[in-house]
């Protein structure tokens, strides 16, 4: 059911922040410390039932089993509900929520539901019911995200920029009919578009002006 979502701009964006927060930011975070309760200078990761679970055994287990989704519903928990969202963000994940329900209803009914609320139980939530709050962990993800993204850029991607030199590339398309016998009209537009970049004339505006790229 997720995954039929998909063709939706509200689970795209879904898709990206788990996989960018799952891969990048809680890997990293093992490798740091948390800021928070100490017991016998001993780091304290989260409490359950008065039982302290400390950072080195959790990244003991982590290590050992990073795969195993229960822990991480574990850590993933506690540490979004330790978190605030601003009105707007609270908002938006309502919208997502009561526009994903709507959208399983009208799509594939009772059926729909069921498995989206299948779905939901399987990541540690209590059903559908818990749709808002499952949208309110992927806004307080996105948030998490951005914030180590611009705090740790130095050291985590700063040498791969300057080494890998990743760029932009742009591209204005001439589409030939038969890429094998190119017309003379084909041609042409490929010599004025050349012409245009060699006289100093900006790149946008020759793509604006040339590009058979509809997308663009």
């Amino acid at each position: 059911m997720l995954e039929e979502l998909k063709k939706n701009w509200f689970v795209l964006v879904v898709a990206l922040v788990l996989l960018v927060a799952a891969g990048f930011y809680v890997k990293d975070q093992t490798q740091t410390k948390v800021k928070g309760k100490k017991i016998k200078g001993e780091q304290v990761v989260f409490s359950i039932a008065d039982e302290n679970y400390f950072m080195k055994d959790y990244e003991e287990k982590l290590n050992e089993i990073l795969g195993d989704s229960a822990l991480y519903q574990i850590f993933e928990r506690e540490l979004l509900s330790s978190l605030e969202l601003d009105e707007d963000r609270a908002s938006d994940a309502k919208l997502r929520a009561d526009t994903t329900l709507t959208y399983v209803k009208q799509a594939q009914g009772k059926a729909g539901l069921e498995s989206l609320d299948k779905e939901l139980k399987a990541l540690g939530y209590e059903g559908v019911d818990e749709l808002q709050e499952y949208f309110k962990n992927i806004a307080k993800y996105e948030v998490l995200v951005t914030e180590h993204f611009m705090n740790n850029y130095d050291k985590l991607f700063k040498e791969y920029v300057d080494t890998k030199k990743p760029r932009k590339v742009s591209h204005i398309l001439v589409k030939y009919e038969d890429p094998a016998n190119p017309t003379e009209e084909e041609l042409e537009k490929v010599k004025e578009i050349d012409k245009a970049l060699a006289d100093g004339k900006k790149f946008a505006e020759v793509a604006a002006e040339k590009t058979d790229d509809t997308a663009s």
